[in-house]
């Protein structure tokens, strides 16, 4: 996402767009030479319920990245209008943070095997929402905004994806993996429709831009809550088969 505001930013629209039209069309050899043929099978025994739990666990990195959703629309006029950054210099803060956010990446992936996902998640939690305290309170930080937002808004979804994987059965995971997704694009487009409701016009209102900051505080802080709730889940799915084994 970060490359693709860098190119847009710096190049135009249209190259963005042709360059994933390239890639996708690339991929396409690809996939028939790389990837194995299996046999086609309709067992049906293994499919995904889809019950209260399966799609608590399916939406739980949406919910997590609705928050950052919120704000990325609007980013570019966010850090030129109340940050302060010129248009020339747009280009290389995308690129930091889109730099930022892989680097927080491979560090929390790191860290998941020596600190919980509950301290992983209200961690970064903490930094995403003082992330967003530098356009509220006016400072002209741009790089160090959206290096802060971006890390721990990949950070979030790491701590998140450290648990909800947990679910599913291996011979799950495929059908799991595709629910997850269909909730991601689903959840970001209600993010996407409310960013722009709360900002109905051109114009970047103070007032309103403010109202969107704080929705996005607000809506991230639940981010831990979740985490507790999918690891109260798996931890009582763990208890129920060992009780009944013991009786």
């Amino acid at each position: 996402m970060p490359a693709v505001l860098f190119l847009c930013t710096h190049y135009g629209w249209h190259v963005a767009l042709w360059l994933i039209c390239t890639l996708c069309w690339l991929a396409l050899p690809l996939i028939v030479s790389i990837i194995p043929q299996d046999p086609v099978t309709f067992d049906t025994s293994n499919a995904l319920p889809l019950d209260v739990d399966t799609l608590l666990f399916a939406s739980g990195n949406a919910l997590v990245q609705f928050s950052p959703m919120l704000i990325i629309p609007v980013l570019a006029p966010l850090m030129t209008h109340l940050l302060g950054a010129s248009q020339g210099l747009l280009p290389w803060l995308f690129f930091g943070g889109g730099l930022a956010g892989y680097l927080s990446t491979r560090m929390t992936g790191a860290l998941t095997s020596r600190v919980s996902a509950l301290s992983l998640a209200t961690g970064s939690t903490l930094v995403f929402i003082l992330s967003l305290l530098i356009p509220v309170m006016g400072y002209p930080h741009p790089a160090l905004f959206i290096t802060l937002f971006l890390g721990a808004a990949y950070s979030r979804l790491v701590s998140s994806s450290a648990v909800t994987i947990q679910f599913p059965d291996n011979k799950q995971r495929a059908g799991f993996s595709s629910l997850q997704t269909s909730m991601m694009y689903l959840m970001t487009t209600a993010a996407f429709f409310l960013s722009a409701f709360l900002l109905p016009d051109h114009r970047m209102a103070l007032q309103n831009m403010d109202t969107l900051l704080a929705v996005c505080a607000i809506t991230a802080s639940g981010t831990p809550i979740i985490v507790i709730v999918l690891q109260k889940k798996l931890a009582k799915r763990t208890f129920e088969p060992d009780r009944f084994t013991t009786e």
